[in-house]
């Protein structure tokens, strides 16, 4: 294994909008061998830590509804419904301590009762900030300075303030504009672009 992937962060920042209705199916029957495909990903690593938000301030994940909060606890039509953390250790994230088919299957299927206006690079950067990550923070020790960080975005529509037609009523998306969101992410791993890995599943409208 390269320099710097010895640990790795992973943050799943899923679509929680009404829209991903018709998606959440799939989504959830894709789960195991999603699962297996991390475990196997990640089988060489000395630790790892998996972190699941969502595109609004989720109202079901009980002390922590913020936004950027990991989730914990899952609620609303086609979730889960349930509570899944604290996880191993008591954390709000997941570690190679969790039974990550249980935990991931219960805290990745967040529901569609969400906001329409979808903000995935606002609670992204949420996630990650020092507020969040620091002492007594919805997410604290998620973040590590050592670790490879790797987002993963789950989303049917791009983050941007662009009319989808029809006469439908313009959406603002995150704050700031994209080279403000790559700063932000950067900026939470001290600068440095290489430790940092983001993929983007986005798919059309349903």
């Amino acid at each position: 294994i390269e320099q710097g992937c010895d640990k790795v962060d992973l943050l799943f920042v899923i679509d929680n909008s009404g829209s991903m209705s018709d998606e959440q199916s799939s989504l959830v029957n894709s789960f195991p061998a999603f699962i297996n495909e991390i475990q196997v990903q990640l089988a060489e690593t000395e630790s790892y830590h998996i972190g699941i938000t969502t595109t609004d301030d989720y109202e079901y994940n009980e002390d922590c509804d913020i936004e950027g909060a990991l989730v914990i606890a899952t609620g609303g039509d086609d979730s889960s419904d349930e509570t899944c953390g604290p996880y191993a250790e008591g954390h709000s994230y997941m570690t190679e301590a969790d039974n990550l088919a249980q935990s991931f299957s219960c805290a990745a299927q967040v529901g569609t009762d969400g906001d329409g206006d979808e903000r995935p690079m606002q609670t992204m950067q949420a996630a990650l900030s020092d507020e969040l990550n620091g002492p007594d923070g919805c997410n604290e020790g998620f973040l590590r300075d050592d670790a490879l960080l790797v987002i993963v975005i789950i989303t049917d529509e791009e983050d941007d303030h662009e009319l989808d037609g029809c006469m439908q009523t313009a959406q603002p998306g995150s704050d700031g504009e994209p080279a403000e969101w790559f700063a932000g992410v950067t900026a939470a791993k001290a600068g440095l672009e290489e430790n940092i890995v983001v993929l983007s599943l986005i798919g059309p409208p349903g």
